[in-house]
């Protein structure tokens, strides 16, 4: 790879030299981890005698140390790879920003060059599918039909629409079209001539139709005309012979009736006699029933006078009974309020004395847990603050140390509690 980017030929633009970043932390080339493991590599400790012990203790202490110190530099470093990508990141935008608008400026005037250009092309499409559809038709067209396409075809070709590189294709899609068109019109004069002749032929065949109906007609209504004057003639002599029998009933009939209405007559005189009798008699019963009902409806009417006198008597009673009873009732109903609010107001305060009660007791419960959980992490802490000791840290850096591992500072490393 070359160490700079390849510039554009004719181009004024500076070539942008390419970078590398250095190497920050080598692990496997560092001097100091190098002497540090040739150093542990011909380390020995008799660790059955207080000095080996302590020897080792001061050994793991220098590694850590030296760990430590290696750690901080790493995050140093880190820290400024950090902002110095962040500063790279916020000018590459920049550049890519400057660089976007520079290069549509410089693309501009293609771009609206292009732009005219796909309108000028897309109209003169347009205008050639326009005069190609003048040679299509959604049904079978009529002579008037073609021509009048044909004068539209020929006068919009003739238009100054087409830019000069489409007027050879317009051209001959005109000539195609119109020569279409032509061939329209003859087939659509013959299919007129064709349904000029299908017409005569149908008016032909429908006036000799029309011919043969009215005789066939003619010949069923003289048919049915002498049926009828034969059905007539029948008609007549039975309606004579008829007429005649029905005279002769009439007349006994009117006989019978004649004799029928004196009897009736006879009859009729003596039921309005009978009826006048029986009148009378039922007159004389009807007013001694209004004289036995006004007797009766007298003393109904004292009764009802007394019944009411004790209806009203009773009612008064019940009334001043009721009274008493409802009062009494609201008395009662009063007292059993004062009762039960009493009795609500006596469960309120039990509920809240419990519920008091209920929250200290886990208040109490709590606090004794969190007491209880905090005497146990200073025991492992303190446990765990003795191990490091014992491994040859001083106390203070052990303490920092226990203290960043519980608040979860160490990634990877956490007490058991």
């Amino acid at each position: 790879m070359s160490d700079t980017m390849e510039q554009p030929s004719g181009s004024a633009l500076p070539v942008v030299p390419r970078t590398t970043l250095p190497s920050v932390l080598a692990a496997d080339k560092n001097d100091l981890l190098k002497k540090l493991q040739d150093e542990l590599a011909v380390f020995k400790a008799d660790i059955s005698t207080p000095a080996g012990r302590k020897a080792v203790a001061s050994m793991a202490h220098k590694v850590a140390r030296i760990k430590g110190d290696l750690l901080k530099l790493a995050d140093r470093v880190s820290e400024e790879a950090r902002r110095t990508h962040k500063a790279i990141v916020e000018e590459k935008k920049i550049i890519e920003d400057r660089l976007n608008a520079l290069r549509d400026a410089v693309r501009a005037p293609l771009d609206e060059y292009e732009a005219a250009e796909e309108l000028r092309v897309r109209k003169n499409l347009e205008a050639l599918e326009q005069l190609q559809q003048y040679a299509s038709f959604f049904l079978l067209p009529t002579p008037d039909e073609v021509q009048n396409r044909i004068e539209m075809a020929a006068a919009f070709a003739g238009q100054s629409v087409w830019d000069i590189d489409f007027r050879a294709r317009a051209s001959d899609l005109a000539a195609e079209v119109l020569d279409k068109l032509a061939g329209a019109l003859i087939e659509a004069k013959r299919r007129e001539a064709m349904a000029i002749e299908d017409a005569a032929r149908r008016a032909e065949e429908a006036e000799r139709q029309r011919i043969e109906a009215e005789r066939i007609q003619r010949e069923r209504e003289e048919e049915i005309a002498r049926a009828a004057a034969q059905q007539a003639r029948l008609e007549a002599e039975r309606s004579a012979a008829e007429q005649a029998r029905l005279a002769a009933e009439a007349s006994a009939a009117e006989l019978r009736a004649a004799e029928e209405r004196a009897a009736a007559d006879r009859r009729a005189v003596e039921d309005a006699a009978q009826r006048e009798r029986e009148a009378a008699a039922a007159r004389e019963r009807e007013h001694q029933a209004v004289i036995e009902r006004a007797a009766a409806q007298a003393r109904q009417a004292e009764a009802d006078k007394l019944a009411a006198e004790q209806r009203a008597e009773q009612e008064r009673i019940a009334a001043e009974r009721r009274e008493a009873e409802a009062a009494a009732a609201a008395e009662r109903r009063q007292a059993e309020a004062v009762e039960a609010e009493r009795q609500r107001a006596e469960q309120e305060r039990k509920r809240q004395e419990d519920e008091a009660a209920e929250t200290k007791r886990k208040q109490e419960l709590e606090d004794k847990r969190r007491a209880e959980n905090k005497a146990h992490r200073q025991r492992i802490n303190k446990v765990a603050l003795d191990a490091l000791i014992l491994c040859g840290l001083p106390e203070e850096m052990a303490k920092v140390a226990i203290v960043a591992i519980a608040r979860g500072d160490v990634p990877n490393v956490s007490i058991a509690y």
